[in-house]
């Protein structure tokens, strides 16, 4: 929804979320996964939020997922993304159980409905990493 003229910022990864970047720069969604509880979980962090371990490795995800909820922005939060509105959020369950908050890369709210079907697509930045968005599936 947002002119091609407009770049979003890059994100500005932590020791936690690096992989997930770096993962995302190559064009494939990682999520985090606990080998103690066998448990994929987003957003990335340093312990899994079901029990706590840290024993986790990222896993390449199916990048596709199922809208649950979404919003059109209208008057961004921040000015960076004022340019960019209006734009779809939308909450995504991916195949692998995990709900992720993203954009949704659609001509208008018109383009969305609760249910669809949706595939992972990476956007370029104005630096080295790309954002993960999401895109609907024919």
């Amino acid at each position: 929804m947002a002119g091609d003229d407009f770049t979003l910022p890059s994100p500005e990864p932590s020791a936690d979320t690096r992989q997930y970047w770096e993962l995302a720069k190559s064009g494939h969604l990682g999520l985090p996964f606990c080998h103690d509880c066998d448990e994929f979980f987003f957003y990335p962090r340093g312990r899994c939020p079901h029990c706590m371990s840290r024993d986790i490795e990222f896993r390449e995800a199916s990048g596709t997922g199922t809208v649950t909820s979404y919003t059109t922005v209208y008057r961004p939060p921040v000015e960076h993304l004022q340019k960019q509105a209006p734009y779809v959020n939308a909450l995504v369950e991916l195949e692998e159980g995990v709900t992720m908050m993203t954009n949704l890369m659609v001509e208008s709210e018109d383009d969305v409905q609760i249910g669809m079907d949706v595939s992972v697509t990476f956007v370029e930045t104005d630096g080295e990493y790309k954002l993960p968005c999401f895109t609907p599936s024919n």
